[in-house]
């Protein structure tokens, strides 16, 4: 998941009830604000624990990992147990009674696949007589975007880009008319928030449309992790779109690192010039060749 990571956890942090139901999530979830030991190397998405003390792990996946069942285990398995240190009385109480029995949580895991292939991956790991654990996999092209636009929860609608036919440009609309009725101070992240998740579904280049089509001007520039995620996703279209156009001549080239040192602003002069010109060179410089009509000087 990499760069999407952090955008998927501040989502769900700040409220995704209609996503989380629609997981099979039912119950309202108070989110546990830890994170699992170092030795793992990874931080999961979101842990959330429900009125009767059940322990829910979601977890998003963008790629088929053939490992993710054992993965699911030892989250478990940490889980479990940072929840029970959790749930020990305080030192002093401890001090006063004979150490006891602290059960193991309720914890129900859930894997949520955005991926683009085909979702397959294993999601059980049985070893008689002692091992049995499963977790539940859901394909969020398999969720419903309409529902989750229409969930109170700003934070549902911007999931609904990741479910199905969510990338359509009237949900992408709805989306934004969703972010556009919110609080001003939370419009601009949220835009940028829509752009990332986009890129899980090769759909940047819908959610740009759509926002120039309403009109909407999207600041980004108090947003640092927002703005260079956009302006990725601005470069690997781009990166797409001259390759596919101009075959040889981008051979050539290291695309990826001349646009990287464009501003977003450039980056969109190199997009409008791409539908026009048919000069490599010409579309990344700003200057049309020599030979083309009214390239020379001036009389």
């Amino acid at each position: 998941m990499g760069k999407y990571d952090t955008t998927i956890r501040e989502v769900l942090q700040e409220g995704c009830g209609a996503f989380l139901r629609q997981i099979g999530i039912d119950r309202p979830l108070k989110p546990l604000p830890f994170k699992l030991p170092r030795v793992t190397a990874r931080e999961v998405d979101f842990v959330g624990e429900d009125e009767n003390g059940v322990v829910h792990h979601v977890e998003f996946q963008s790629t088929n990992d053939p490992f993710m069942q054992a993965r699911m285990l030892i989250y478990a398995g940490q889980i479990g147990e940072r929840v029970m240190r959790m749930r020990r009385p305080p030192v002093m109480q401890r001090k006063r009674r004979r150490p006891e029995q602290i059960e193991f949580p309720d914890i129900r895991s859930t894997m949520v696949y955005v991926g683009r292939q085909p979702m397959s991956m294993p999601t059980a790991i049985a070893r008689e007589p002692v091992l049995d654990f499963r977790y539940v996999a859901r394909d969020a092209r398999e969720l419903d975007a309409d529902a989750l636009i229409d969930s109170p929860e700003i934070g549902d609608a911007l999931m609904a880009v990741l479910c199905r036919e969510g990338t359509k440009p009237d949900k992408v609309r709805k989306i934004l008319e969703r972010i556009e009725g919110a609080e001003a101070f939370r419009r601009d992240r949220d835009y940028g928030r829509l752009l990332i998740l986009a890129e899980l579904r090769d759909a940047s280049r819908v959610v740009d449309t759509e926002l120039k089509r309403m009109n909407i001007q999207v600041n980004l520039d108090n947003i640092p992790r927002v703005r260079e995620h956009a302006k990725q996703a601005r470069i690997d279209m781009l990166v797409t779109m001259l390759t596919g156009k101009f075959a040889e001549e981008a051979k050539q080239v290291d695309l990826p690192a001349r646009l990287s040192k464009m501003d977003v602003r450039q980056l969109e002069g190199v997009a409008l010039r791409a539908g026009t010109l048919d000069d490599l060179d010409a579309v990344l410089d700003g200057n049309p060749p020599a030979e083309m009509p009214g390239a020379g000087p001036k009389p």
